[in-house]
């Protein structure tokens, strides 16, 4: 009996013992035990129990690694949402609004004509057109760079890394116009107080600089958030059903259409307008190459993408079609409403500003790191020998390429089945969906945010952001 006693103390006390780590992460609950599914009979028995310690003292750090395995890395934050926006962690939903907090394994979907802008913590910007999906892996903070991991599943994807050099200052006004004005009032323009009387009515035809003004604002927050940003890259590795993409400070356009092909773009300098330096070595020096992996179980073939043209993907990812030409007119009413996003930038930088400064830093105390922010910090992704973030790319790039060669295997399996029975396998082809109600608000919204005070009484709904945006809903 007094055996049978001791034996049960052991089997409640001693993996208590065993929760002590070195390194405990913010938001990671200390205990390892998942006391909702412990199965009583699983918990008592001794022989499970040996087999258990068996294999934690055949591998040393098994406390580790299961903490690493729980910890799910705050990744961004939602910027704005029109229309319907979720967000499908694990088993539950919920709709995303401003400020909403996006973590690793977080799946993003837009409903129909719905939009969404994020900014993930390393200052990268994820736009979602209407109907389209996103799955957020990881992000990997390294001592030299970031590493993100991302699958488009659907839909419209434009993923813009943040670029360290300025925006062309002009005073043409917003293209997305359909965010505006952003519940993140700081990142508007300012508002400008229009004195007009009655028998004044000229002065409605004075011009407004307040989108010029923004710009240079936004061209300020970022020589000053270079000050703290310095030297540390985005890394980014984006997976479609046929091909996947990997670059450092990727600028890129994906449409990837259920069970048929694929496109994709890396954006040039001049369709960002991002101001060209007096050295062209110097501009030379951020045109980043930018690998595109094929599909196939022993495909190992690598292409470089060239910035300005649309690629289009074969629906089994064995082959990529360049355009003939640059920047040409493929897709190009939908790039156009991203063409000018200032208050989107202005955005990123004071996100930036306020959440990611300790994300930048070159000298980080991994324990202070765990415990305060809640992330890992990994090795170097570029240095040689290789580092655990370089071993961690390879073997997401091989698996990777692996499991989705067996989806689209399996596709095939089932679009010859639905042939069989004659029934059609119906591909998604690409349509203005993506764009036109974007359009519509920028062609026919041409609202401004001036505020006008004449001699008359000035409703509050008519001059306050937040009522224009609830009036023109």
């Amino acid at each position: 009996m007094n055996k049978a006693i001791f034996i049960l103390f052991f089997l409640l006390i001693g993996p208590l013992w065993a929760q002590k780590s070195s390194l405990d992460f913010k938001g990671v609950q200390r205990s390892l035990i998942n006391w909702k599914t412990v199965h009583p009979y699983h918990w008592l028995d001794l022989d499970i129990w040996k087999e258990d310690l068996k294999e934690r003292e055949a591998n040393p750090s098994w406390e580790s690694l299961i903490k690493n395995r729980m910890l799910k890395e705050k990744i961004g934050k939602v910027i704005q949402c029109v229309g319907k926006c979720l967000n499908y962690r694990g088993k539950a939903f919920n709709q995303l609004k401003y400020n909403s907090i996006l973590r690793e394994g977080d799946e993003i979907q837009t409903d129909n004509e719905s939009y969404l802008w994020i900014f993930l913590f390393d200052g990268t910007l994820v736009r979602l057109s209407p109907s389209s999906s996103i799955s957020f892996k990881e992000i990997n903070v390294g001592i030299d760079e970031f590493f993100l991991n991302a699958r488009v599943n659907y839909g419209n994807i434009l993923w813009l890394s943040r670029d360290t050099r300025l925006y062309e200052e002009n005073n043409l006004r917003e293209t997305d116009s359909l965010f505006l004005p952003l519940d993140f009032l700081e990142a508007n323009p300012k508002s400008k107080m229009v004195k007009i009387k009655e028998d004044q009515l000229e002065k409605y035809l004075e011009i407004d600089k307040s989108n010029l003004e923004h710009a240079k604002k936004l061209n300020r927050l970022i020589l000053e958030n270079n000050l703290f940003v310095l030297d540390k890259p985005t890394y980014s590795f984006i997976v479609m059903p046929n091909g996947s993409i990997f670059g450092k400070s990727l600028k890129l356009e994906i449409v990837v259409l259920d069970g048929g092909a694929s496109f994709l773009k890396k954006r040039s300098d001049e369709q960002l307008k991002l101001v060209a330096g007096q050295i062209e070595e110097e501009d030379n020096a951020h045109n980043f190459p930018a690998s595109f992996y094929y599909r196939g179980f022993e495909n190992r073939d690598v292409s470089e993408l060239e910035e300005g043209f649309w690629y289009q993907v074969g629906y089994d990812g064995t082959n990529l079609a360049r355009s003939a030409q640059k920047n040409g007119p493929e897709y190009a009413m939908g790039e156009y409403i991203t063409s000018k996003i200032t208050s989107i930038l202005v955005a990123r930088e004071l996100l930036l500003r306020e959440f990611s400064h300790k994300l930048f830093s070159h000298s980080i105390d991994v324990n202070d790191f765990a415990a305060n922010y809640g992330y890992r910090l990994w090795g170097s992704l570029t240095k040689t020998p290789k580092e655990d973030l370089r071993k961690r790319f390879d073997f997401v790039k091989e698996y990777t390429r692996r499991v989705e060669t067996t989806n689209l295997l399996e596709r095939e399996k089932f679009k010859q089945r639905q042939s069989l029975r004659g029934l059609d396998y119906v591909t998604e082809p690409f349509s203005n969906r993506f764009y036109i109600r974007a359009l519509k608000d920028y062609y026919f919204n041409r609202l401004r945010l001036t505020r006008v005070k004449d001699d008359r009484e000035v409703l509050n709904s008519t001059s306050h952001p937040f009522w224009i945006r609830v009036r023109h809903k």
